[in-house]
């Protein structure tokens, strides 16, 4: 009887390692080509014993971050022109992007950041503006929709003036169709 016992224990028992979950992860599209400046969104798949695993704790990193960076969002950006790796891992299983950054960029654009503030009345923040493609003179002009809310300097320093919402606006002195907005909320 005991053979019979010992029989149904080796039977039966399951390895350690199939105890383990299975992760998989798949990114979206695989390869990108982008110039500097430029973002553009990865689509990260993970999935965990075959199920799909929404709220995996994904970690970005590229592997030059001089060439292209990516956000803890999976939102990469071509900083200079070359080639690099942009990965993504949970639990030790990752996948890979290639990514391609050409100097110069896609359209003529000017951008602004942060693209969105939360301040307290009384408070300043300096906003910078940048172009695509680069110039050496960049003069920048800057308003608020709202001059009771915020005000901002040429310089693009705003100071927070009362509660509520406006937008911040930049432009190109030398070609105001090239222009940026970024949201402003300010509270008491």
């Amino acid at each position: 009887m005991p053979l019979l016992l010992l029989a149904v224990l080796v039977c039966c028992h399951e390895p350690a390692s199939s105890s383990a979950p299975r992760i998989s992860v798949l990114l979206e599209p695989a390869a990108i080509t982008m110039f500097e400046g430029e973002r553009v969104p990865v689509a990260a798949r993970v999935s965990r014993n075959g199920a799909s695993w929404s709220d995996a704790p994904l970690v970005w990193s590229s592997d030059a971050p001089a060439v292209a960076t990516v956000d803890a969002g999976g939102v990469i950006t071509g900083v200079s022109a070359g080639g690099t790796t942009v990965r993504a891992t949970v639990d030790g299983v990752s996948a890979d992007v290639r990514v391609a950054v050409s100097p110069g960029c896609r359209n003529p654009s000017i951008s602004i950041s942060p693209a969105s503030s939360l301040l307290r009345v009384g408070d300043t923040l300096t906003f910078v503006a940048a172009t695509c493609p680069r110039t050496d003179v960049q003069e920048f002009s800057w308003r608020t929709t709202d001059s009771t809310i915020g005000t901002i300097t040429s310089n693009g320093v705003l100071t927070a003036r009362g509660a509520g919402e406006a937008l911040v606006l930049v432009s190109l002195r030398a070609d105001s169709t090239r222009s940026a907005v970024a949201s402003l909320r300010v509270t008491r």
